[in-house]
């Protein structure tokens, strides 16, 4: 993908809605961490670590990896469990960092 072509994907969510900041945040850990859909859709809050900037995934073959997430994607996944997830629910009791659609409409 081009440079333009990402920057417009990156774009796509509306973020005044909760489901848009969501997706928005998710697009950006993608592209930040380059993870298998699957690895983010299972993502866990305990696994997030923003202060440090890193996600630890355990990957194929039960492999662990430590992954930096960048400063957008640090930026967009606080903004976002600030907003919508701590609106919905108490991030304590979460396990996944991404809510299913119908738990945060």
């Amino acid at each position: 993908m081009s440079e333009p072509e990402v920057e417009s994907l990156l774009a796509a969510p509306t973020v005044t809605d909760p489901l848009g900041h969501r997706d928005r945040a998710m697009l950006e850990v993608l592209y930040a961490t380059g993870l298998r859909v699957s690895e983010l859709v299972s993502l866990k809050v305990t696994q997030v670590n923003v202060q440090q900037g890193v996600v630890r995934v355990l990957g194929k073959g039960n492999r662990e990896r430590l992954i930096p997430l960048g400063e957008e994607a640090v930026s967009w996944l606080q903004a976002f469990m600030a907003g919508p997830v701590a609106r919905s629910c108490s991030i304590a009791t979460r396990t996944l960092c991404f809510l299913p659609v119908v738990e945060i409409a």
